[in-house]
């Protein structure tokens, strides 16, 4: 748009108009590719609901629940729980 008030300013409207016209035509350009992304994005995002989750290499293959292995837990063995433990502010 600084060019185009240039050229007005240069007393060169024909040339400050074609201007115009190319960028209302990369507006437009641009406005239909916006779209044709949206509709690409919605498609994609489809395709990825269909995907199943991956399980990381080290989780041992079985027919059912029943054949899981534990191979480790965290956070259960620092965990106090029952009567007679301090809240946590009661600790500080």
């Amino acid at each position: 748009s600084g060019l185009i008030g240039k050229l007005m300013k240069e007393k060169k409207p024909e040339e400050a108009e074609e201007l115009k016209k190319e960028v209302e035509s990369c507006n437009a350009r641009a406005a239909e590719a916006d779209k044709e992304l949206g509709g690409v994005d919605e498609e994609m995002h489809s395709h990825f609901l269909g995907l199943p989750n991956l399980l990381d290499d080290r989780v041992p293959d079985g027919e059912d629940e029943s054949a899981n292995v534990i191979v480790s837990e965290w956070g259960t063995e620092l965990r106090r729980l029952g009567e007679g433990q301090p809240w946590h502010d009661e600790v500080a």
